[in-house]
């Protein structure tokens, strides 16, 4: 469910910042999500 709304919102790339931020959240989340 968590990793589908990631997804989502990385389909979205508003402008390069925007896009830039999200791979990082993304980053983030797969540390938190391998270390479960």
């Amino acid at each position: 469910m968590v990793k589908s709304s990631f997804q989502d919102r990385r389909r979205i790339p508003s402008h390069p910042r925007m896009a830039k931020r999200s791979l990082m959240e993304e980053n983030e989340y797969l540390l938190y999500w391998m270390r479960n």
